[in-house]
């Protein structure tokens, strides 16, 4: 007669549910998203309160596309554990990108109570909150974001962003700034600090941002159109009328650099 140790049928139930979970992780870790997608939705009709298969299918199906499905998935999720800040925070990037802003302001609020210095939660939140035009709101959240993570690039152009649109220029400025200091060659933010610069009438400084903005990305039609108005402001006329030509070699169908090179020869005629 053996002896030997037995496992309870429980056990047995929650190891081969583990090995399913496995398998489906390491399926979506290579990127095959509909296989892992089956095993998790496989896994959850055995075990509908199985919380990881939840939030991982909601991931995968917001990976997919599929906003209004993953929010399902992740409600469920949140409904079984509702102490875990990433579902919370899952489920409102994926209200957001279906409109529901507001809603997905509830839910990275339950994130950021569970995990106070979740620096994703404030920034997607002060996105959420301009989205619906709480611009005052939004600045405080990624005041959050970047108080939770000083490197946080994306948040310093999400702030910088805000505050040019509601007129607080210098503000803007600096905080582009912070960003750039950050990452050098993100050629859109040289481009929105120099509308800023050029909104404080510190036009030579604009256009120096502007230069940056094409350094980085020489096809920057938009940048090439915002330097030649610079150069107009200051009745360099004919480098307004190269930059704006530059513009057109980019984009030439660009209804804006048409319409101010027609402004920059106009100008030129008046000089004649």
């Amino acid at each position: 007669m053996t002896s030997g140790s037995q496992t309870s049928p429980e056990a047995d139930i929650a190891a081969r549910a583990e090995a399913d979970f496995q398998e489906g992780w390491a399926l979506h870790q290579k990127g095959q998203l509909v296989r892992a997608g089956e095993i998790y939705e496989r896994l959850i009709k055995l075990h509908p309160e199985h919380f990881n298969a939840l939030h991982m299918l909601g991931i995968v199906t917001a990976q997919a596309g599929d906003s209004s499905q993953a929010v399902a998935w992740f409600g469920r999720a949140v409904a079984v554990n509702p102490g875990n800040a990433a579902a919370h925070y899952n489920r409102g990037s994926a209200l957001a990108r279906i409109g529901r802003h507001q809603d997905a302001v509830s839910s990275y609020d339950r994130a950021i109570a569970l995990t106070p210095d979740y620096a994703d939660a404030y920034n997607n939140r002060g996105n959420a909150l301009r989205a619906l035009g709480q611009d005052g709101a939004a600045i405080a959240s990624y005041d959050g974001a970047v108080r939770s993570r000083s490197d946080f690039t994306e948040a310093y152009i999400n702030r910088a962003n805000t505050l040019k649109g509601i007129g607080r220029f210098e503000a803007a400025v600096a905080d582009y700034d912070r960003a750039l200091n950050l990452q050098p060659n993100l050629a859109g933010a040289y481009n929105d600090r120099g509308i800023a610069l050029w909104s404080l009438g510190r036009l030579n400084d604009a256009i120096g941002s502007y230069d940056k903005a094409t350094q980085v990305r020489p096809d920057f039609a938009e940048a090439y159109i915002n330097r030649g108005v610079a150069l107009r402001d200051l009745h360099r006329l004919q480098a307004a009328l190269e930059s704006l030509d530059k513009a057109l070699e980019f984009r030439p169908d660009h209804a804006g650099a048409h319409i101010n090179r027609g402004a920059v020869l106009n100008d030129l005629v008046d000089q004649i």
